[in-house]
């Protein structure tokens, strides 16, 4: 029984041929036991900090958002590493293929555009990150994904977010490839050395610690086209968009041309269309990229415009502390997110 509405999640499913990006929000029961904010299972403390490689290649082929190995439920897949996630995520296929055990619990997603979802929860889904370790065996959201998702072998998508703990900080170097505990201050001092500061204006959390699935989502404001914005950080999606219903969307939308890409939110397909050029503010970090203006339906739960995606963040740090992110950029797009190689057709898991 849902006793009051809580927001869950966040995150979005976005497609473009083979880039995506996932987004949800639940409404859970606030009875429901809360879950400890921590980030892995118990280990030696002597082991040192966790460190693992991320990957931008699916099948042997470029892909342009950051990869990982993992294993769910005794199955090995591959996650997203999905800030745009406030929480971690398994998706439906590889639920089934785990055998693991859902329960309903009334919880309602929203996808990227707004769109409702029904979602599950895992008890005891047993998650262990290649090369970081088991994480904390608590509950975790089960949807379902479009086809589209399905046939990359994409069975999670893990948020970076909910790796920090109260201790220890969480870097997040999407151009040097790594994902990694910080040991302290001049850690971080080293690994932003010489970075633009993104996140030179206060960052926006959105926090719910009160469910049986803890969220944390982080938002930045800033410019698109020299209108104001507040932007989700979001590394599973391939490029930044605004909603169309927002006033920056609204003001981008007489500059839009028809996107020739399909665009697939959990939902299903999302009409969309794309500014070429638009001049992204943030803090001291400015890009001109090409901008997408998506219809969909507002979120109240962590209120936005839309997204800064990849075609932003490839060149950043992220450290994550448990309530709050700083984000420092190069001066120019790094290497480390490839460019899409040209789409095929793709199977769907075993």
């Amino acid at each position: 029984m849902i006793s009051r509405p809580s927001p869950l999640r966040y995150a979005a499913v976005v497609l473009r041929r083979a880039c995506l990006a996932l987004v949800l929000c639940a409404m859970a029961c606030s009875g429901a036991p809360k879950s400890p904010i921590v980030a892995a299972a118990p280990r030696d403390p002597l082991a040192g900090p966790r460190r693992i490689s991320i990957g931008y290649s699916l099948r042997g082929r470029n892909f342009p958002l950051p990869i990982a190995k993992v294993t769910v439920g005794g199955v090995q897949t591959l996650a997203l590493i999905d800030t745009g996630a406030n929480s971690h995520i398994v998706t439906g296929w590889l639920a089934k293929k785990a055998k693991l055990k859902t329960v309903s619990m009334g919880d309602v997603g929203v996808d990227h555009v707004g769109h409702s979802l029904e979602t599950r929860r895992a008890p005891h889904p047993h998650i262990v990150i290649d090369g970081w370790g088991e994480l904390v065996d608590t509950e975790t959201l089960v949807t379902d994904v479009p086809d589209a998702i399905t046939n990359l072998g994409i069975g999670m998508f893990v948020s970076a977010q909910q790796l920090a703990t109260h201790d220890t900080p969480i870097i997040l170097d999407l151009q040097e490839r790594e994902l990694r505990e910080s040991t302290g201050a001049p850690d971080v001092a080293e690994a932003i050395r010489g970075l633009a500061k993104l996140t030179a204006k206060p960052v926006r959390a959105c926090i719910d610690d009160d469910s049986a699935v803890p969220s944390r989502a982080f938002v930045v404001s800033g410019r698109v086209d020299g209108n104001a914005a507040e932007l989700l950080l979001d590394t599973g999606s391939t490029r930044t968009d605004l909603l169309a219903v927002t006033p920056a969307g609204q003001a981008l939308l007489p500059k839009t041309r028809p996107n020739n890409e399909p665009v697939v939110a959990a939902s299903g397909l999302v009409t969309s269309g794309t500014v070429r050029g638009a001049l992204v503010e943030i803090g001291d970090v400015h890009r001109t990229i090409d901008v997408d203006v998506l219809a969909g339906k507002l979120d109240p739960s962590c209120t936005r415009d839309g997204v800064l995606g990849m075609d932003v963040l490839s060149a950043c740090v992220l450290v994550f502390q448990t309530n709050d992110v700083q984000v420092y950029c190069r001066e120019t797009p790094g290497i480390g997110a490839p460019a899409l190689a040209p789409a095929e057709t793709t199977k769907k898991p075993d």
